[in-house]
């Protein structure tokens, strides 16, 4: 005849594993504290996220290292919306995003001289880690926005959010962390 106590350390789960009741409630209580922390952390960054689309904002990610050690490889930038109208207000060493032709992505660069004619103002432009500035001036036409904050290495992250990996992070995890405390409550003494 068993005459172990649920508080003894050989106890039998319902599963008929051996767990000790003190391991099995510290993993439970780790796993319901992990899972929070990655609800908040999820829910703020949607919400920052959201919140930046309703102020003009956008967050680009930085894929290459032209513009470092300002701005370094990896690091997500909020780039402020401006029009033709703002370009006007843009001055050297003000770094800007605009599209290039034949690239789909924003490049992001400092203004290195700005010149105002005729058909408007021209931005000449180059990476901080560039030898050489820009082949081609940058017209108000070309600009998507300048850049208002940086935040190092964040954009591996937000990249991480993006689609098919962004979908299996923001389910993945939540799922991983469900089933470990299923498992954890499962394996708790009767």
């Amino acid at each position: 005849m068993d005459m172990h106590t649920p508080l003894d350390s050989g106890a039998r789960s319902r599963s008929g594993v051996r767990a000790s009741p003190v391991v099995l409630a510290r993993a439970r209580l780790v796993l319901g504290v992990a899972t929070l922390a990655w609800t908040v952390v999820a829910l703020a960054a949607c919400l920052a996220l959201l919140a930046l689309s309703f102020t003009g904002r956008r967050v680009e990610i930085v894929l290459s290292s032209s513009m470092e050690p300002a701005i370094p490889r990896g690091a997500a930038v909020m780039i402020e919306s401006v029009d033709r109208a703002g370009a006007a207000d843009i001055a050297v060493g003000d770094v800007i995003a605009f599209r290039s032709p034949g690239r789909d992505a924003s490049v992001i660069h400092r203004v290195i001289e700005r010149t105002d004619g005729e058909l408007g103002v021209v931005f000449a432009t180059a990476g901080d880690a560039n030898a050489a500035p820009d082949a081609r001036p940058v017209q108000p036409s070309q600009l998507t926005g300048i850049v208002a904050g940086v935040a190092p290495r964040a954009g591996w992250w937000l990249r991480a959010l993006l689609p098919p990996t962004g979908v299996a992070v923001l389910v993945g995890v939540p799922l991983v962390l469900w089933l470990a405390r299923s498992l954890v409550d499962r394996a708790m003494p009767a």
